[in-house]
Formats: structure tokens, C-alpha cells, sequence
């Protein structure tokens, strides 16, 4: 928003007594850092307490008296300002104590309004100068990630009923508490400038709201994680961003927009902002009614309205935008131009201030002494506060404390004023009627007093809560501990039980500045170097497990002279405990198992590291094993504190069944102390045996050969123990197979061997059982099929495609000898029973016919099956030669059949002729010694697929064996 401005970012450490964003705080306002300061950090107001609200209260009020306009976060709960934005509503409608106070500007969030109408308000692409891909001005809606927000009811499942919305399990995800923050202040009330808001004479938050969604409505702010890509901003390392906690720095960068166009500091921003708003609005978006910052809640919590009795959730009363100011998303949003261009439109009657300082006479005091001042604004109708600060009040430096007006004025005394010789003048930040301004300038010298340095071991609790501000000992894990040194004035004091004691802590003179110096001989801390915070005092983890004396040298500054101091303290490891377990129990013989050991603590600390010596049986196995898992303390989950803990492990070989001991020596390491578990027994039963496999070969392995001698081979698995002994027997179809089983041991498994004949092709079913012994287990490999094929097969060629009947084909037909064998084969062929009127024959060398002889040796021989089939043809019937009396018979029939073919002259004289004839051939001109007679058309071989079939013999008699093949022949 301002990209030349200059910003410091301001980053200080926690402590046991002091939140690390308070700090920074602190620095930032009591060092007048720059007239602009954006806090993203929010506290529910009502779990801050008295001295949180105050601090917060006072330290804005300073900030605003010197001139420094404060944004804070309003918060990312919506309406539920004390609730995780991550999590449904339970603690009702809450806002966040940090942004509440009336010193310094609450921003809340907006979203676009954008839902099914991006094209309106969206280029599809970039400018190609600006980049801007922006239409316009896109109208907004409160910030809210939530089933509350009305854009839901248009989503698939959506209905207009809120509560229902929340309910529907569609929207499962939507139950979070997620939205721009706002609400009215339990603590705070109304400031006199915050015009236009509800009559509630609360502080009302938001005072202004920004973008600030997270990619809700599918937009969000795109930042670069540069730093950890070497400075290059690449699409990759962009990540999207939301929140208030993004719309507050953005609402800063504005803010010193105005600081540059009107040169000077605003302090609190409400003064002018509401102002502004009422007399020229169009410096402002308001966001229109219809919208809320309204949570889902779970029923019966506190503020929780649920209509339906039978809903798990309900709605968090609260609260909804509308015309003018709004509790959702207060002023509304703004046009940055016109903003910084009317700033100075408003105009403040103007005001006067003096300042004087001890009566008149000259200020010269030693550190933490009181000084008189009187401070008097006209008119001295002016309210508000007034700063104390060094001249010229410029950015760097201090700001020394802030004092409320009372009729104008100010009479009392401070002994904040820091060291060193400079001037001191006033401030008036102004109020809603009288503007700001600037006293004359008082010179001072105040001379640096006495500092009392001290150094101590803390130890707090697991919570962080300080047990003890000076323990002489303590112990690691239980609770955390740190080494402090604070440095105060000549009668400050150290309490076990409160802590320090000073001027400085109590903030009634300013703090001891600069840095100390450790020294600690022999550990990491030995010249240490530590800066003193914005409450005079440092802290570092103490030192691993040991005896210490450490000093600590402060070395002073304009208020403080130096000083030293030194403590002794021991620190004790961990207790820890060690118990181990086997991965199985029991085991089984010659089996590697895990032995585990678990470290168990109560500590807090860090992983555990170190070793486990492992023991079986009283003696040690192995070397030290390294922790394999370690974990450091991880809080409180689901009821249960995980405390450090490790893991170790061995892999242990056990050789010898019955009961054995096994036990683990945890090392220790620098923080933990070692221990021994006790022994657990774990017993050692039979291994398992199993065959991992079983088979049946030829003797130089491969096929199976019927009649061939053959060897069944079966692999026994064992352990890392002895190998198996005991029996292997051999079963072929559940008969045991005969014969003397050869073993091998070799390392890890039994093997066995038996030699074995198949007198028949075919499959057969073989298993293998396992007797057992001392250390295994029984063991049966189910029956496996095994495939015994003749001495001699064989494999055909192509199928055999004939074009038509009549025709003839062939194929290749190959004779493979198996498993060595070498003689003759008798090879022979037939058709098949349906293939009518066909022949086929074998062709082998020189030798055909439907059977041939074929020596059959090594890789065998090749032949060829030939098939022939029919045409279609006249059919005959030929007969034995007619005597005369058959004859003369047979012309007799046809005489008695003569009339019945009357109308076939030709052939009725044809029968005549043969009649008279007599011994003569008939009609058809056949003669010779007998009679072939004409009939009907033979249709031949069909067309078929057909299968014929070759067989092979060899052997004779009781050794004969054959196989077939089948051979497909095609008749198309």
C-alpha cells in the first residue's frame, strides 16, 4: 500500500512471564519507533484480565499521545472473538481485547461479492503493463468462511434457513468459526469520537474494514515466501493468504499514505475516520444489508440461538451489516484516494501546550529520581491525554509515559525520565473538537544511579507457570528452566516465590537498557552475550544436566552503572525407565524377532537420545543399538500428556526351544538418566516347517517320460537354526511311493530326492509329507499335478483348408522324441467318421501310406499328413447278368407296367424292345456279362471342419504306448 515507506518489524522472545508480542509492543511505543504501528495478534478480551486490559489500555494511550496511530487485528472468529477460528463457536459473542481499547483503530475483513459473476468484475487476462486484470471496483460482503454466509443458499443442497444450512451435512466443512471480526467491548466504553455506532455505550469494533479473505469466493492476497527461495519471487513460492491479520498491516500502509500527504502524525485514527465518514462518505464503500459475521455454535452455548431442538448446531446471534456503521464490518471499506486526499478536509479547532518542568529551575537528577512537571492545553476544555517525550519528538526517539487531562492540565511528577542529557517536551494527541499539539522543550540531565544485577536458574511448571524465580536446583523434564538475569536499582530484590522487585518492573522509572554478559566455563553459554528486553531483563534455556556457577556482568548504560552478579545451581537428568517386550511371544525356533525396548518419561523436554544394550539370558548380544524413534514432550491430546519418549530394537536369533530371558540397558544421554527394564520371558516353541516346493523331472530334468526312469525332489524350509531332520515321504495319487528318499542340507533348508516311474501318459497327483523333529514342526506340500508324456509326440502343422470337395490338402506333422528316446515310431492316420467319401495318408521320406514307420532320434523327424476328399457325382448300381427266365420275368413286369406309360411313347417302346428283345441289353446300351443301372447324385465329402486323427505307437505288447494329435481339416 506504501511502497516506499520504511518498515521495521519488531520481533522479541517470549519469556516465562512475558508474551514475546507484548514485548515488541513495549519497544515500539516507549522508543517512539515510527508513527505507525499494525499489531496482527489478538487476545479474548474476557480471559485477559485486569492487568492485561490495562496494559494493553495504557500502553495504546501512550501511543496515542505521542502521536502513533495503532491498527489492530479485530480478529478471523467473526462474532466469536474468543474462539479458534478453526473450530465451531462454544464461547459466545466475544471481541479481541487487543484491538477493544479506545486508543487505537479495530480493522475488520471484507470479502468480493463476487459469487457466479467473476466475468463482471474480472478481465480473463492481465494488462500487460499493470497487471491489473481487475474491472473495477468489486461490491463487498463481511469476510465469512462460514455456513452463515447467505452465498451458501445458493450452493447445490443450500436452502434460505441459515440454522439448516449449518445442520445439512453438505457443508460439513463450513461448521469452523471463520469470518472478520466484531462485536462490542465488556470492558471499554464508547469513546466520545466513535460517532454513528449503536447506543450501547460500549466500544464498538470494527472502527474499518479491508479485504481480507482467504479464497473463500475464490480470491485472496498472493504472498511470496521469498526468503527461503533465494530472494526470487517464482509462481511456485506464491501462497494465498487471508484474514485480519493481513487487512490491519494493509490499513498501516494507508495510514502512512496520510502521513506523508499531510506530513505530520495522526495518532488515534478514529478521530478523523468518523468524522470523514459523515461529511464525505464517498471516501468509503459501505457494505450493504443482508450480510453478517453471524458463527454456527453448538448448541446450548453460551449466545447460542437454535430453533430446531433436534439441530447439533445453532446460530451465534450477531451481527449483521447495514446502511452506515455496522458492528460486521464497521465503516466499511475503503476508496484509498479519496481517503488520503479528504484526510485534511476535517478540520480540529486548534490547540496550545506548555510544558514546565521542577518549578522553573533546572532539571538535574540522578536516575530514578522524581521530577515536578505541570502540562496546560488551550482551551482547557480539551480531553484526551498527553505525552512526556524526548525532543524533537521525532520517530526514535523514547516516548517516556502518557498522563490524562483533567480541565486541560496536568500537574504531577515522573521518575521515567531516562538517562542522558537532552530535552524534553509534550504532546497533545487531541480529541474529537481540539486538534493536537506540541509543548515547548525542557533541557534535563539525569545521571546514571546504581544497578543490582541478578542471575538465576527459573524452573516453571508444564504449563510454563514459575515454580520457583531462584531455585538452587531442579531437575530436567519436570517442568522447563531457564537462566534470568535482571538488572534493577540499589534496593531491588529477587523473591523464589513473585519474582523481581523494582522500580523498573513496577514501571515507576525507565528499564536498564544494553546487554550482559554471561560467563560460564565450560558449557555453550561461557561469553555468552544477552540483551536486556523492554522490561530490564533477559532470559536463556539453562544449561543440560550438571553443577553450574555462573556470573552475569551488566555493563551499563545512560540510566544504570554496571554491575554483577553469580549463582550456583545443580540440574538433575531425567528419571526414565526402560521396558522391554518381544514382537512375538512366543516365538519360533531359528527365527529372528524383534526385541523391543520402550523408554517411558515424565519429562517435558526434548527426544531422548543414546543406546540399549540388549541381554538374552543374562548375556549381552550384540553391540549397543542406536534409538531408532524418539519423541520430545508433545503436549496434552485428548486428555493425555505425551511425555519423551524413545524406541530401540534388535533383531534377535533364537536357538534353543524353552523359556528364555530377555532384558535392555537404556545409555542415558546429557538430559536423561539411564535404566535397566526388567526381564519379560519369552518362550521358544517349534519352528514352522514348510516345503517351498515340490516336483517331478526326467533325470536330466525337463519332461516326464512314461516308462523313463524319473526323480520327485521336494525343498524343505528350515530356520537361521539347524537344519531339519526327520523324514520326507513321497506320494503319488495318495499311495506312497517306494524306493529310498536321497537328502541334502544345506544351509537353510532340507532337500530330498526319490526316484520314480510313470508307467502311463497322463497326469498324476504327487504330495510330500514332512515327519517333524526336535525343533520343527510337521509339514504336508499338497498334491501338485504332474504331466507324463509318451517317449515320442508330436505337433501338427496348419490346419488343413480344402477349397472345395474333391480336392486334396496337407499339412506338417513333427515326431519328437522325448526325454532321450531313440527307436521306431508307428505313425498312422485316420479320417473322421463323419468326413464321408475322404482318405488320408502319411508321406515320410520315401515310405507312404495310412501307416508308416518313422525312426524317431534326437530333435525327431518331419512328415506329412495328406487328405483327400469326394466331388459330388452320379451314383451307380451295379449287379450280376439278368438268366432268360429273369429276363422274361422282368418283361413281363414291364408289361404289366405298360400302361402306366402310355403317355411316354419312347420309353414304352423302349420296354418293348427289351421285351421282345429279351436276352438283348436295355435301353441304355450297357452290354457285356451284367447290367449297370443309372440312379440318383452322390453329394461326395460335405463341406465341414473335420478332425483327423494321427497316433503314434512304440513299444510292443504290454510296453506298447501311444499318443494322438488331432488334426482340423477345413472342406469349404
Amino acid at each position: 500500500m506504501a511502497p516506499g515507506a520504511t518498515i521495521n518489524y519488531v520481533v522479541s522472545a517470549s519469556t516465562t512471564t512475558t508474551d514475546g508480542v507484548d514485548l515488541s509492543a513495549l519497544y515500539i511505543v516507549d522508543n517512539n519507533l515510527a508513527p505507525v504501528l499494525s499489531e496482527s495478534y489478538g487476545a479474548c478480551e474476557a480471559s485477559m484480565g485486569t492487568s492485561g486490559v490495562q496494559f494493553y489500555g495504557a500502553l495504546w494511550q501512550q501511543a496515542a499521545a505521542q502521536g502513533i496511530s495503532v491498527f489492530v487485528s479485530s480478529g478471523d472468529s467473526g462474532a466469536a472473538g474468543c474462539d479458534d477460528p478453526g473450530a465451531t463457536s462454544s464461547l459466545g459473542l466475544q471481541v479481541n481485547g487487543i484491538a477493544s481499547t479506545p486508543f487505537n483503530a479495530a480493522v475488520g475483513g471484507t470479502d468480493f461479492n463476487q459469487f457466479q459473476a467473476w466475468s463482471t468484475y474480472w478481465d480473463s487476462s492481465n494488462d500487460p503493463i499493470t497487471k491489473q486484470s481487475a474491472k473495477g471496483y468489486i461490491p463487498e460482503t463481511p469476510w465469512n468462511d462460514s455456513c452463515t454466509n447467505p452465498v451458501v443458499q445458493s450452493l447445490p443442497g443450500g436452502s434460505t434457513n441459515v440454522e439448516a444450512n449449518c445442520n445439512n451435512s453438505t457443508f460439513k466443512s463450513l461448521l469452523d468459526s471463520t469470518g472478520g471480526g466484531g462485536g462490542q467491548s465488556s470492558t471499554w466504553l464508547k469513546p466520545a469520537w466513535q460517532t454513528g455506532t449503536p447506543n450501547d455505550n460500549a466500544r464498538d469494533l470494527p472502527d474499518i474494514s479491508l479485504f481480507a479473505s482467504n479464497g473463500f469466493l475464490d480470491s485472496y492476497y498472493l504472498v511470496c515466501q521469498s526468503r527461503t527461495h533465494g530472494g526470487a519471487c517464482d509462481f511456485g513460492v506464491f501462497q494465498a493468504f487471508g484474514g485480519t491479520s493481513v487487512s490491519s498491516p494493509q490499513f498501516a500502509g494507508i495510514m502512512a499514505l496520510i502521513n506523508q500527504k499531510t506530513g505530520s502524525a495522526q495518532g488515534i485514527p478514529g478521530l478523523t475516520l468518523y468524522k470523514l465518514a459523515a461529511q464525505h462518505p464517498s471516501a468509503f464503500h459501505d457494505i450493504p444489508a443482508g450480510f453478517t459475521i453471524a458463527m454456527p455454535c453448538v448448541t446450548g452455548s453460551l449466545n447460542c440461538t437454535t430453533t430446531n431442538a433436534g439441530d447439533a448446531y445453532g446460530i451465534l446471534s450477531g451481527y449483521n451489516t447495514a446502511s452506515g456503521y455496522d458492528l460486521a464490518t464497521g465503516l466499511g471499506s475503503v476508496d484509498v484516494a479519496n481517503l488520503v486526499n479528504q484526510w485534511q478536509s476535517i478540520s480540529f479547532t486548534p490547540s496550545s501546550t506548555t510544558l514546565s518542568m521542577n518549578g522553573g529551575a533546572a532539571v538535574n537528577i540522578t536516575h530514578g529520581s522524581a521530577v515536578s512537571f505541570s502540562i496546560n492545553v488551550t482551551p482547557s476544555a480539551a480531553t484526551g491525554a498527553v505525552a512526556l517525550m524526548v525532543a524533537p519528538a521525532m520517530p526514535g526517539k523514547p516516548g517516556i509515559a502518557a498522563f490524562p487531562l483533567t480541565s486541560g492540565a496536568v500537574a504531577t511528577s515522573t521518575a521515567l525520565l531516562p538517562g542522558g542529557s537532552y530535552s524534553i517536551l509534550a504532546h497533545y494527541s487531541g480529541d474529537s473538537i481540539y486538534g493536537g499539539s506540541y509543548s515547548n522543550s525542557v533541557p534535563v540531565t539525569v545521571s546514571p544511579e546504581t544497578s543490582t544485577a541478578f542471575v538465576n536458574l527459573v524452573t516453571t511448571n508444564v504449563n510454563g507457570v514459575p515454580t520457583s524465580y531462584s531455585a538452587s536446583s531442579a531437575t530436567y523434564g519436570v517442568g522447563y528452566q531457564f537462566l534470568r538475569v535482571d538488572v534493577g536499582d540499589v534496593n531491588a530484590s529477587v523473591s523464589a516465590s513473585t519474582g523481581i522487585s523494582s522500580q523498573c518492573f513496577s514501571r515507576k522509572e525507565s528499564c536498564p537498557t544494553g546487554k550482559v554478559v554471561l560467563s560460564a566455563p565450560g558449557t555453550s553459554l561461557d561469553g555468552m552475550v544477552l540483551q536486556l528486553n523492554g522490561e530490564g531483563y533477559a532470559q536463556v534455556a539453562a544449561p543440560p544436566p550438571g553443577t553450574y556457577s555462573i556470573t552475569a556482568t551488566y555493563l551499563g548504560d545512560a540510566s544504570f552503572g554496571a554491575s554483577a552478579a553469580t549463582t550456583a545451581f545443580s540440574t538433575g537428568r531425567a528419571p526414565t525407565t526402560t521396558v522391554v517386550s518381544g514382537s512375538g511371544n512366543p516365538v519360533q525356533y531359528g527365527n529372528y524377532e524383534d526385541v523391543i525396548a520402550n523408554l517411558v518419561t515424565t519429562s517435558d523436554g526434548v527426544a531422548p537420545t543414546g543406546t540399549f544394550q540388549f541381554f538374552q539370558d543374562g548375556m549381552s548380544v550384540s553391540t549397543p543399538q542406536t534409538i531408532y524413534a524418539n519423541e520430545g514432550y508433545d503436549g496434552l491430546i485428548n486428555g493425555i500428556r505425551k511425555y519423551a519418549r524413545a524406541n530401540g530394537a534388535l533383531l534377535e536369533l533364537f536357538l534353543s526351544i524353552g523359556n528364555h530371558t530377555v532384558s535392555a540397558q537404556y545409555s542415558g544421554d546429557a538430559n536423561y538418566a539411564a535404566s535397566t527394564s526388567p526381564v519379560a520371558t519369552i518362550s521358544v516353541i517349534k519352528a514352522k516347517a514348510a516345503f517351498s516346493s515340490l516336483s517331478a523331472s526326467n533325470t536330466a530334468g525337463g519332461q516326464v517320460v512314461a516308462g523313463l526312469s524319473a526323480i520327485a525332489s521336494a525343498n524343505l524350509n528350515g530356520s537361521q537354526g539347524l537344519v531339519p531332520t526327520g523324514n520326507i515321504t513321497f506320494y503319488n495319487s495318495n499311495v506312497a511311493i517306494p524306493g529310498t528318499v536321497t537328502y541334502t542340507s544345506t544351509s537353510g533348508y532340507l532337500g530330498a530326492k526319490l526316484p520314480i516311474v510313470f508307467p502311463t501318459p497322463g497326469t498324476y497327483l504327487i504330495r510330500a509329507d514332512y515327519s517333524g523333529d526336535a525343533n520343527y514342526t510337521s509339514a504336508t506340500y499338497p498334491a501338485q499335478p504332474v504331466v507324463v508324456v509318451g517317449p515320442v509326440s508330436m505337433t501338427r502343422g496348419p490346419v488343413i483348408v480344402i477349397p472345395s470337395p474333391g480336392l486334396g490338402g496337407s499339412t506338417s506333422l513333427a515326431v519328437i522324441a522325448n526325454g532321450g528316446f531313440s527307436g521306431t515310431a508307428a505313425i498312422s492316420c485316420t479320417p473322421d467318421s463323419n468326413a464321408k467319401e475322404t482318405t488320408c495318408s502319411l508321406t515320410s521320406g520315401s515310405s507312404t501310406g495310412s501307416t508308416v514307420l518313422v525312426n524317431v532320434v534326437g530333435s525327431g523327424s518331419t512328415m506329412t499328413l495328406n487328405v483327400t476328399t469326394t466331388a459330388a457325382h452320379q451314383a451307380r448300381i451295379d449287379g450280376p447278368s439278368l438268366g432268360t427266365t429273369s429276363k422274361i420275368a422282368f418283361a413281363v413286369m414291364l408289361a404289366v407296367f405298360l400302361p402306366a406309360f402310355r403317355r411316354r411313347r419312347k420309353y414304352a417302346l423302349c420296354f418293348l424292345g427289351m421285351f421282345l428283345a429279351l436276352g438283348l441289353g436295355a435301353c441304355s446300351g450297357a452290354g457285356g456279362g451284367g447290367n449297370a443301372i443309372s440312379g440318383s447324385t452322390d453329394s461326395g465329402t460335405a463341406l465341414a471342419q473335420y478332425y483327423f486323427t494321427v497316433t503314434e505307437t512304440t513299444g510292443s505288447r504290454s510296453s506298447q504306448l501311444s499318443t494322438s494329435v488331432q488334426v482340423p481339416v477345413l472342406v469349404n
